[in-house]
């Protein structure tokens, strides 16, 4: 199988499960984002040779202190659970990351940070920004279409 196959079927099992957990209760939502959070811990200090514990720990505080903002603010007000406004978090950041991909991947011709992350590209960085640009403008119009390309910038640079 070739590899943009096998990345695209596993982002739709991966979308569905997504959408399946979030959609399902405020309980699989959070717990979907705490496994997600303790992987990206997991993967951070695979990647860093040189990471302190107080470096993991500290990254870990970030991520969950950041999940449980974007778990609770949405509804905070309203006292009632909305799936649709994470959704559309998600969504906006999938099509940043496919957009990025399917431009850079054949276009990408100018690194961006070759030392960090040598596959991307400003091409990519552009074609996801359009991406991410178009979704947030069909989920929340125009008065926040910078959303887009702004989640593609945060999303690019770390």
């Amino acid at each position: 199988m070739n590899e943009t196959l096998v990345r695209s079927l596993s982002g739709a099992v991966f979308g569905a499960l997504v959408i399946g957990l979030v959609y399902y209760s405020l309980w699989t939502n959070a717990l979907l984002w705490a496994f997600v959070s303790i992987m990206a811990v997991r993967e951070f200090k695979m990647g860093s040779k040189r990471a302190s514990l107080a470096t993991v720990c500290g990254f870990a505080a970030f991520v969950a202190l950041w999940m449980c903002m974007v778990i609770g603010l949405p509804w905070q007000h309203s006292g009632a659970y909305e799936p649709s406004v994470l959704l559309s978090l998600v969504f906006t950041i999938w099509a940043a990351d496919t957009g990025a991909y399917f431009v850079g991947r054949p276009l990408g011709r100018h690194k961006l940070m070759p030392s960090v992350s040598p596959g991307k590209s400003w091409e990519g960085l552009i074609g996801g920004a359009a991406c991410a640009a178009v979704v947030a403008y069909f989920l929340w119009g125009a008065a926040l279409l910078w959303v887009g390309p702004l989640i593609a910038v945060l999303g690019t640079a770390g």
